[in-house]
């Protein structure tokens, strides 16, 4: 009876393992090539959006017409502002006016309605209408111009649950301080002195001091005495970390720690890079565990029992060794 492991068939399951093995290292660097050109062209939407941007921000129908899509209670404040302020919340107007005149022309694609949205692209062409799909559309904008820009999450008051509402907070180089933007209302806090507010800073005062609110904000649902940088109980592996240090997602929302909101603003390179490290991974794997084989054979002279092994095998010195192990004939 022959063997399931005999030479021959373990032979031809390596070769098999190989070919398949080259297909799965094709496919992967086709789909990094693919990741990469999309964001590359998201890049390149997103440029031609800031400078369409900048165009009506300049001009001066856009200065009279823009803020008509604020608040009113920021429009009303609105030349109380500094005038790096003004240029922060003109944007946020301008993509409220995208979002509500849906003109969004810039690098459009046919997309199928049974694909997820992996970029910000996506949102542009197909916005979904809810706050994340403008969120990532406002972070982008503000990042192609210069900004840094970080996400924070508001959940409800009554239920505690998250993900119920997403703000945007954008850093100000001038102020060195950071003010917060909500894109589905267009809004943005300003205090007594004139000033946009952080998501902090609301909180601070959400419990009486907060006044200038939208008509139809739901002040339970979207509470910001409830927000959070990070949702870390979402992350996998977290809620280990919590048994082990209890109140580490207390202690990382009171220090502001979150990650970094560009993972989110280029979804298309990171399937692109992930795909691209895949494929590198299933080729250094097989080269290690055949260097690994090889320098296993390569025993010392006092080592017997090894000496009597390899001798059984037909393996006389190290680099025929090697040549055995990468074509697969070498016993043991």
């Amino acid at each position: 009876m022959i063997s399931l492991f005999s030479r021959p068939l373990m032979t031809r399951l390596r070769h098999l393992a190989g070919a398949a093995r080259s297909y799965v290292v094709g496919a992967l660097s086709m789909l990094g090539l693919v990741g990469t050109y999309f964001q590359q062209a998201e890049n390149s939407a997103f440029r031609r959006l800031s400078l369409a941007a900048n165009e009506e921000l300049l001009s001066l129908e856009g200065r009279k017409r823009l803020p008509g899509y604020l608040s009113d209670s920021l429009n009303e404040r609105f030349e109380q502002l500094s005038h790096e302020e003004q240029e922060v919340v003109m944007l946020l107007a301008y993509v409220a006016r995208l979002a509500r005149e849906r003109d969004l022309n810039f690098g459009r694609f046919s997309r199928p309605e049974w694909l997820p949205r992996f970029g910000v692209r996506d949102h542009l062409n197909d916005p979904s209408g809810k706050c994340a799909s403008y969120t990532l559309i406002l972070g982008k904008l503000l990042r192609t111009s210069g900004y840094t820009v970080r996400k924070v999450g508001l959940a409800s008051s009554k239920t505690g649950e998250r993900a119920q509402h997403h703000v945007l907070e954008v850093w100000l180089p001038d102020a060195k301080r950071w003010a917060v933007l909500d894109t589905i209302f267009a809004h943005a806090f300003v205090d007594g002195a004139g000033h946009l507010r952080s998501a902090a800073e609301v909180r601070a005062d959400w419990g009486g001091g907060i006044k200038e609110l939208p008509a139809d904000y739901d002040v339970e649902s979207f509470s910001y005495a409830c927000l959070y940088y990070t949702n870390w109980q979402r992350l996998p592996g977290f809620g280990i970390v919590e048994a082990v240090l209890p109140g580490a997602d207390a202690w990382l929302q009171a220090h502001e720690v979150a990650l970094p909101f560009v993972i989110q603003l280029n979804g298309y390179g990171w399937i692109g890079t992930l795909a691209f490290g895949a494929a590198l991974l299933c080729l250094i794997v097989p080269w290690w565990r055949r260097r690994h084989a090889s320098r296993r054979l390569l025993v010392t002279p006092r080592d017997d029992e090894k000496c009597r092994h390899d001798a059984e095998a037909g393996i006389d010195d190290p680099q025929r060794a090697r040549m055995m192990i990468e074509d697969g004939h070498a016993k043991g």
